[in-house]
């Protein structure tokens, strides 16, 4: 619909004033009206012009924001255990990134009371983690310091190889200790420069301004001076 009404459009500035066309005489209100609609048309002609390279362009830069970003490595991200009980207390896991990633990976835990929902201060947490298809395991321990939210402990970590683990965190706090364990899988991740954010943001700067000059600002040439006879 919109392509047959700029056809349209286009077409009626054509028949208004072909380029080279003299008008016949005629009276000045006659003329000025006739001005006033052939600029009205010109500009829409104009527009219907290079309104798809507009549109490709905008298309373009909204896409390039979108590849394959990095996953953020911070406290929160996949829910691994929610609100399990331990003593007087309530212990949530997440992990991040989602999915999990080898490279390095965030194990973060929300300590709370059961009775008043209040953050747990002064815990020690331990995180074990053991591959499932067998291998030693590694132990470390998760803070508040490692931690960017400070609501959280958390732990960050490396792991180089793909596939199933164990992970067991044991906690003890003033007033209760326990443990709680999950298990999750290890993707192998992609290459690194790929998922790079400053690598995608340098081909989208470098690459709309030059796909707008392409399309937009190389697309319309000097105007052209028309006379008419009175």
């Amino acid at each position: 619909m919109a392509g047959k009404l700029r056809q349209l459009v286009c077409s009626l500035r054509a028949k208004v004033h072909a380029p080279g066309q003299i008008l016949p005489s005629r009276t000045t209100e006659q003329n000025q009206h006739a001005q006033a609609v052939r600029t009205t048309l010109g500009s829409l002609a104009s527009s219907c012009r290079t309104w798809p390279p507009r549109l490709v362009v905008l298309a373009i830069a909204f896409l390039s924001t979108f590849p394959v970003s990095p996953p953020a490595i911070a406290n929160g991200g996949q829910v691994r255990i929610a609100n399990h009980p331990i003593g007087p207390y309530e212990v949530t896991v997440f992990t991040s990134p989602v999915p999990l990633q080898t490279g390095t990976v965030d194990v973060s835990v929300l300590l709370q009371r059961r009775e008043d929902r209040a953050i747990v201060d002064n815990a020690e947490i331990i995180l074990t983690i053991t591959p499932a298809n067998g291998g030693p395991s590694q132990r470390y321990p998760v803070t508040r310091e490692q931690a960017t939210n400070k609501l959280y402990y958390a732990a960050e970590f490396s792991i180089d190889q793909p596939g199933p683990y164990r992970m067991e965190l044991a906690i003890r706090a003033p007033e209760g200790a326990g443990a709680v364990a999950f298990d999750a899988t290890v993707e192998r991740a992609t290459s690194s420069v790929w998922r790079s954010w400053w690598l995608w943001g340098a081909v989208a700067v470098t690459t709309i301004p030059l796909l707008w000059w392409l399309f937009g600002g190389a697309s319309r040439g000097p105007g052209q001076v028309r006379k008419e006879r009175r």
